[in-house]
């Protein structure tokens, strides 16, 4: 059996038409898990509603600590012998769940499977994300993080994870990091199957989840700067871990470690967002941040851009802080 999580947050708009594309899938032996964020609309009598249709769906109901903790819950009352997350505000495709599994039907040697993405905007189709169906060893880092660059495709739909494996290594989602949190614990299970060298990781060239792009998401928003700080100190210390666990030689780890970029303008937005009281103390949090791969990674569109990363890049914090604040 598969269990499928659902972490919903005031999803009322949307929560019918996810429920109703999974419950409607050609591979029928599933439990659907769904975890209610204390909602403050309409989205748990929707799925009190739901559960009264289908024995295959348990709902569950917490205080609101955000989709990680949700996802947290789900993966401690799950019962199935495999994983897959689902968003509260995107679809499935009918064959969602069966592209993935009949993977694992076909060879036992694979620990988790990984298929496409189509993106929308507005229920149009705006871009689609697709692999090449292959497999590749657990242990191959050059060929998952050098050239699928699995690190940039961390996001918790659209793959299935082993149970057993989350609970052999008590693997759950960081609910103190405010976004890519799903890439971490993608990382981390990479990282404890690699102590099984015949492991394998399965690409499908299917892309059966339909992921709604939508304002004010969390991936858009800004966290407090204390969250942003910890996020980016996190995925600093986790893709450290990859490269010593995999042994990674400095060109894959280039390209595993470039997202670092975006963590840092995360923290720096959110540092002139909620602007600290005193100079002194955003240059404290500036220097936190590692400028010389920053000035690696980032790429500029303007000369103000330009302008802004030299002066931070060199070090000139006061010169940058004056900037910035003046550009606000």
């Amino acid at each position: 059996m598969i269990s499928i999580i659902v972490p919903i947050y005031n999803s009322e708009l949307f929560i019918d038409a996810c429920i109703d594309s999974i419950i409607n899938q050609s591979y029928p032996d599933f439990e659907l898990l769904l975890v209610d964020d204390g909602s403050t609309d309409s989205s748990f009598q929707k799925c009190q509603q739901w559960v009264k249709k289908d024995s295959r769906i348990r709902l569950y109901r917490k205080e609101n600590s955000g989709a990680s903790s949700a996802r947290n819950m789900g993966l401690h009352e799950a019962k199935g012998d495999w994983i897959l997350f689902v968003d509260s505000d995107d679809t499935v495709m009918p064959d969602y769940v069966y592209d993935l599994y009949k993977e694992v039907q076909t060879d036992s040697r694979v620990i988790m499977v990984i298929g496409g993405l189509l993106l929308l905007r507005n229920n149009k189709l705006v871009d689609k994300r697709v692999f090449i169906k292959q497999l590749c060893n657990v242990r191959d880092s050059i060929s998952l993080f050098g050239n699928i660059r699995i690190h940039k495709y961390g996001f918790s739909v659209s793959k299935l994870y082993n149970r057993k494996v989350i609970s052999d290594s008590d693997l759950r989602f960081d609910e103190n990091v405010c976004i890519a949190e799903d890439s971490l614990f993608m990382m981390r299970y990479l990282m404890y199957c690699y102590q099984n060298s015949d492991s394998y990781v399965a690409f499908t060239d299917s892309a059966d989840y339909m992921y709604s792009i939508r304002k004010n998401s969390l991936s858009t928003g800004i966290g407090s700067v204390s969250n942003e700080l910890y996020s980016y100190n996190e995925y600093k210390r986790t893709i450290s871990e990859v490269r010593v666990t995999y042994s990674m030689d400095d060109i894959t780890f280039c390209y595993m470690n470039s997202p670092i970029v975006y963590f840092a303008d995360r923290l720096i937005n959110s540092i002139y967002k909620n602007i600290p009281s005193s100079s002194k103390d955003r240059i404290r949090l500036l220097k936190a941040i590692d400028l010389n791969e920053y000035k690696k990674y980032k790429k500029t569109k303007t000369v103000v851009e330009s302008v802004l990363v030299s002066l931070l890049s060199s070090g000139f914090y006061y010169c940058y802080d004056l900037l910035r604040r003046v550009l606000l």
